[in-house]
């Protein structure tokens, strides 16, 4: 529909208050009225346009200047473009933001717009005759099986029509999980495809599409609630402290299934995620933190995740979403699970609905006072971004379809 405009478009976000309000960015002047008459007649009330000092591969060139002023002084973050400021935004720390800064030649310091917040950190810690396999549940590493690490995504079916399980790559040894009656099952190996892809100019990947063998995958995705957790910090003054925090989303039961109804996708080229508009709302299904939900800040972030050893890995292209109303938004064993639309409850068919539109890769931590991490945590710690892997990726590497209650999809 808007293909008149070609790159042109730089991307589109969505404005909930004061009045609801979809922001179309173009890298030209582009008229309201023109713009108008592209759309469906029942929204063009509510269309608006912006225009951006940038197009497309100078927003691309911008991000990776900053990225690599990153990368350079050893400061882990993220950066993307913002559509409503017209800058890069970039989320680390206060001292990590203060030697970025300094570190920037002066005429880029104006395109920046910083945040302080947490850095991006992999949110991993550490069959039988009528077994089935839905999204959300937990990932344990085969061999010795010990406590889960991770979370599943989505049910997929290969070309071949065999089916499926997606994950993240960064999840460890040979997945495998224990039923609720102690029996424990181990796929088979090696995946369908595993990547794992930083450091790279163009896109970042964390995805491993695991065969599901003879068990039978179903269209649905799992969801906990009421979640909490503890964490130390050290404070200069008092010492050491335990600190706990708590999700609690008040729109859902305890725990439950959603229907997996569809998928969005639509992520561009190259780095961009056209269709991942910023203010719409995303939810992320982990063990550790349950279902959180929270909005698109950035379409396409690349996070700059710092390894124990201090070096650095660069994941360009990842979808960015932060919230005020959870304390954790994502954190250790939500990596791997599935990032969804907001779930709308259908009365006639008794879930929950859902689409399918990502896989969660990171999340964000602050230094816990020796070094070690601790979750980053609402509102004290600033901005917690999570990160997600736009759904649609895997296809560049291996033909997949999301099974879903409607059937089959391509992403």
């Amino acid at each position: 529909m808007l293909t008149k405009y070609g790159d042109a478009l730089i991307g589109a976000f969505i404005d909930h208050e004061p009045n609801y309000r979809i922001t179309f960015v173009f890298s030209r002047d582009v008229a309201v009225a023109d713009l108008q008459r592209l759309l469906p007649p029942e929204i063009r009330r509510y269309a608006a346009v912006k225009r951006s000092k940038y197009d497309n591969a100078a927003i691309e060139r911008l991000t990776n200047q900053i990225v690599d002023a990153l990368t350079e002084v050893g400061v882990a973050g993220s950066a993307g473009y913002d559509f409503r400021t017209d800058k890069i935004r970039v989320v680390t720390d206060e001292e990590r933001g203060r030697r970025l800064m300094a570190a920037l030649p002066v005429e880029l310091r104006s395109e920046v717009r910083l945040v302080p917040g947490g850095i991006p950190s992999m949110i991993q810690t550490g069959a039988r005759t009528g077994d089935t396999f839905s999204g959300g549940w937990h990932y344990f590493s085969a061999p010795g099986t010990g406590s889960p690490t991770c979370t599943y995504a989505f049910p997929v079916r290969m070309s071949d029509s065999k089916e499926a399980m997606l994950t993240a790559a960064h999840c460890s040894g040979s997945a495998a999980y224990r039923y609720g009656d102690g029996h424990t099952i181990t796929f088979p190996t090696p995946p369908y495809d595993e990547r794992y892809v930083y450091n790279t100019s163009s896109r970042g990947y964390d995805f491993k599409i695991i065969r599901a063998g003879t068990i039978r995958v179903n269209p649905y995705v799992y969801f906990w609630n009421n979640r909490t957790g503890t964490y130390w910090q050290n404070n200069l003054y008092s010492g050491w402290s335990e600190k706990n925090w708590a999700n609690v989303n008040p729109n859902y039961p305890a725990e439950g299934y959603s229907q997996l109804v569809g998928v969005i996708s639509g992520s561009g080229t190259s780095t961009s995620n056209y269709y991942y508009r910023a203010g719409d709302v995303r939810c992320l299904g982990g063990m550790t933190t349950g279902i959180t939900c929270g909005q698109i800040t950035v379409s396409s972030a690349t996070a700059v995740q710092e390894m124990p050893d201090k070096s650095l890995r660069r994941f360009p292209g990842y979808v960015q979403v932060e919230s005020q109303d959870y304390m954790v938004l994502a954190y250790g064993g939500d990596s791997g699970g599935p990032a969804v639309t907001e779930p709308i409850w259908n009365s006639s068919t008794g879930y929950y609905q859902v689409y399918a539109a990502g896989v969660i890769t990171m999340g964000s931590y602050r230094d816990r006072g020796d070094g070690y991490q601790r979750p980053c945590v609402m509102p004290s710690d600033g901005s917690c971004p999570a990160y997600y892997m736009a759904i649609d990726r895997i296809n560049d590497f291996r033909p997949a379809s999301i099974i879903t209650t409607n059937g089959t999809i391509t992403p």
